[in-house]
């Protein structure tokens, strides 16, 4: 998901890794050599018990922008999702099969690009025709999965309200990304709360109100005590939202001490340990002792 998601191929990521070629750019510091592709994602999810989300390239950020222009791209989103969710005797499954893994991968949840708003797309009402043509192709391929279309920023209400007006019956999950000034601790939050009042009278005055919300990236930005309390405000709100809040996934998880961005992760670590932040504590405390 996130950024990494924009520029993904997913057939690179795929098969020996010997054969792999590496992600186009460099994030975070590093050289992707997709060593961690479909499989071995599907693999870690597994081990953690958790349920798999996959974040699809529209081509947006390549340059598309057209129906014609999508047309690969939603053929590149349903060979990945009959990849992961086809029988081993269709074209992809067979591939699924061949690279070791010939029961379907059941992935229920995938999500139509990322931040578009911050690229290539400020126009919500384009992003909503593609999410149109994405959805029903993707559906006509697996019926049983979510959709997820990627709503607007903060507290920016414009981006979410167009989609509900323009798509709402082709997606099932509205997905929305905030990050705290670590000073907001308390008021950031409580704009959050607002925020999720608004979207619960848009969703439900638009023609799908059983749309839930996925607050699919949250953080205060810092590592002291301000984003502990951020977190444990954040995490009171979804709880008294959870009528229309289904999920939340907070960023970073990792981060190496070095790096040069985002000092805001979770797990902290270099070549000799690991610390804890805040958020952290906060969040296993309230895993440990919920409801």
């Amino acid at each position: 998901g996130g950024c990494f998601a924009e520029l993904y191929r997913w057939k690179s990521g795929i098969g020996p890794q010997k054969n792999r070629q590496p992600f186009p750019v460099d994030l975070w510091d590093d050289k992707e050599v997709n060593s961690l592709g479909t499989d071995e994602y599907i693999a870690l999810s597994r081990k953690l018990n958790s349920e798999p989300l996959i974040v699809i390239n529209s081509g947006f950020h390549e340059g598309a922008g057209t129906p014609e222009a999508w047309a690969p791209w939603i053929q590149e989103a349903c060979d990945w999702l009959e990849y992961c969710n086809g029988s081993p005797t269709s074209k992809w499954g067979a591939v699924r099969a061949a690279n070791g893994h010939p029961e379907p991968y059941s992935v229920k949840l995938w999500e139509i690009d990322n931040e578009l708003w911050r690229s290539r797309v400020p126009d919500p009402h384009k992003y909503s025709q593609a999410v149109h043509l994405f959805a029903a192709a993707m559906r006509k391929t697996d019926p049983s999965i979510t959709i997820i279309a990627h709503g607007g920023n903060g507290t920016d209400m414009e981006w979410n309200q167009v989609l509900l007006n323009n798509c709402a019956n082709d997606f099932d999950i509205l997905s929305i990304h905030h990050y705290s000034d670590p000073d907001g601790y308390y008021s950031a939050a409580q704009q959050q709360d607002s925020l999720y009042n608004k979207l619960r009278s848009s969703i439900a005055a638009c023609s799908h109100p059983a749309i839930k919300i996925y607050v699919s990236e949250w953080n205060a930005q810092s590592t002291d005590w301000r984003t502990g309390l951020y977190a444990g405000n954040l995490l009171n709100i979804f709880e008294q939202n959870s009528d229309v809040v289904t999920m939340g996934g907070p960023a970073l998880f990792l981060r190496h001490t070095s790096a040069t961005d985002w000092d805001n992760a979770f797990i902290n670590f270099d070549q000799t340990g690991w610390f804890p932040a805040p958020n952290y504590v906060v969040m296993q405390l309230w895993r440990a002792h919920f409801a």
